[in-house]
């Protein structure tokens, strides 16, 4: 199971009702406070990191993979309710509505992100100081038999601000996932679905 820390998707400090381009009211939207999200990026940064380096690459790359599957699929369903997931075209309608980008543009870009999690593998081989992917369990390597080199993170969390042009955008992020790095990510108030339908499926 891939480690998210989360203080629940039912805890909001303030709510506020998101209408379609057309006027018609669409959803709900929770507002996070500044203090929350200062308490996600330290959490992340300490507990969220430790918990990443501890799981096998391995593990934790089947895990996206599945996750982009799971993203053009039938979706998953939130962790804190019985409720059936939501379909892909239902996700694409939705965020037709709030965006007002093509319909066409949506969907494509979605695959697209779906292809990006599903062979994430193959990004991080290209960015492996060895081409393999041993490196990111165990950072220590050699170099032309006699030079001993170590692989490691710069950074303990990453930090986003989304756009709501191109649900693609999120495979970025996702791969410093796949890397063992956690990610904090602030979506765009136009599209919130893809960032909560991401989350669900990497949970899933």
């Amino acid at each position: 199971m891939l480690p998210v820390v989360s203080s629940g998707e039912t805890e909001t400090a303030r709510t506020m009702l998101f209408e379609a381009i057309g006027g018609e009211p669409l959803y709900e939207v929770a507002r996070t406070p500044h203090v929350t999200v200062h308490d996600a990026v330290l959490t992340a940064r300490e507990d969220g990191f430790d918990a990443l380096q501890a799981l096998p690459v391995g593990t934790l790359l089947d895990r996206i993979a599945t996750a982009g599957q799971l993203f053009v699929d039938e979706g998953a369903p939130a962790a804190s309710s019985t409720t059936s997931c939501v379909p892909f075209d239902r996700y694409q309608r939705s965020v037709v509505k709030a965006t007002g980008l093509p319909a066409g543009w949506v969907r494509t870009s979605a695959h697209w992100l779906a292809f990006g999690l599903r062979h994430a593998a193959e990004s991080l081989r290209a960015q492996s100081p060895t081409g393999a992917l041993d490196v990111y369990d165990d950072p220590a390597y050699t170099r032309e038999s006699d030079v001993g080199l170590a692989f490691t993170p710069r950074v303990r969390v990453l930090g986003g601000m989304m756009p709501s042009n191109d649900p693609a955008v999120y495979a970025w992020p996702a791969l410093a996932l796949a890397m063992k790095i956690p990610i904090v990510l602030r979506p765009s108030d136009r599209d919130p679905l893809t960032a909560i339908r991401l989350a669900r499926a990497l949970r899933g």
